[in-house]
């Protein structure tokens, strides 16, 4: 789909107007392939190739909402135009996924731009190990082996068993 997007963009010489991010999956991958146009936050559902002309021209260069491509409430049989205004999504509150759909996973600018590796920075640049070790033990994490290991521990043996030598976890 994306291929699809680029080509047509460039087709029509729109690329200086028209920038494409290409996301993880928005959660609703039953609704898969997703489009949603930035800023107006229109979002399409089971977009196919053959939509991605009639997008660019009525959508993005109009700024009209082509109605069957819209998600539609199986209650209300309403439909509804914004990504956040959908059922599935409104009640939501996407901490690991909140910047889907804003930043392009394969560009580190987009991600640096929200905020991400602030804080390593912080880490790498405030902390001494001693002090990483203790905000992870009084954050409550636990690892994801199966054991739910406190995380902190992890640090704090793998520090015992240093004894001078470079640990990378």
């Amino acid at each position: 789909m994306v291929e699809r997007f680029k080509q047509e963009i460039l087709k029509r010489h729109l690329e200086e107007k028209i920038d494409i991010r290409a996301s993880g999956c928005h959660g609703f991958c039953e609704r898969g392939p997703l489009v949603v146009i930035r800023p107006e936050r229109v979002c399409y559902m089971n977009v196919e190739a053959t939509d991605v002309s009639q997008i660019l021209t009525e959508t993005v260069l109009e700024g009209k909402v082509i109605d069957r491509l819209l998600y539609q409430d199986p209650l209300t049989r309403e439909k509804i135009t914004h990504e956040e205004d959908i059922p599935f999504y409104k009640f939501q509150q996407r901490v690991v996924f909140g910047s889907n759909g804003e930043i392009d996973p394969t560009r580190i600018d987009d991600y640096i731009a929200v905020g991400g590796y602030q804080g390593l920075e912080k880490v790498l640049s405030e902390k001494t190990p001693e002090e990483v070790i203790e905000t992870i033990k009084q954050s409550g994490l636990r690892g994801r082996g199966g054991g739910g290991f406190p995380t902190g521990a992890n640090g704090v043996l793998s520090k015992s068993k240093r004894k001078g030598k470079v640990r990378h976890l």
